[in-house]
C-alpha cells in the first residue's frame, strides 16, 4: 500500500496533519483527518504486518503518525532509500524521464 501525508508545521513543535492519501493497488483514497474522532481502523491498518506500506521520503510521515498516532507504519519500505541503494541519481532519473541530467540542469 502506497502511504503519503500532507501536514503544516507553521507555528507549531509538531506536524499538524490536513491530509492523507492511501492507494491499495486498486483504489486511491483521500482522507481528510479534521472530521475524524475514531482512528482505531487506520491505526490497525498502520500495524498490520501483512500489509506492506510503501512511503516515498518517509521521515516526516513517521513523525506524523508517532505523534498522531503513537505508532508507526510496519512493514515499511522507503522508496526514497531504496533508490538511492539501487542505483545513482542520474541514472534514476533517466529511466523515469527519458532524459539525462546535465550539469546546465543541476543547481
Amino acid at each position: 500500500m502506497a502511504l503519503d501525508t500532507e501536514f503544516v508545521r507553521t507555528r507549531t513543535y509538531y506536524p499538524q496533519l490536513g491530509l492523507i492519501q492511501l492507494y491499495d493497488g486498486e483504489q486511491l483514497s483521500l482522507i481528510d483527518p479534521l472530521p475524524i474522532k475514531q482512528w482505531q481502523p487506520f491505526i490497525d491498518l498502520l500495524a498490520d504486518t501483512a500489509v506492506v506500506k510503501f512511503l516515498h521520503a518517509g521521515s516526516e510521515d513517521l513523525e506524523v503518525f508517532l505523534n498522531a498516532f503513537k505508532t508507526l507504519p510496519t512493514p515499511m519500505v522507503d522508496t526514497q532509500i531504496l533508490a538511492a541503494f539501487s542505483r545513482p541519481y542520474a541514472v534514476l532519473w533517466l529511466c523515469q524521464v527519458g532524459d539525462g541530467v546535465y550539469a546546465g540542469r543541476s543547481r
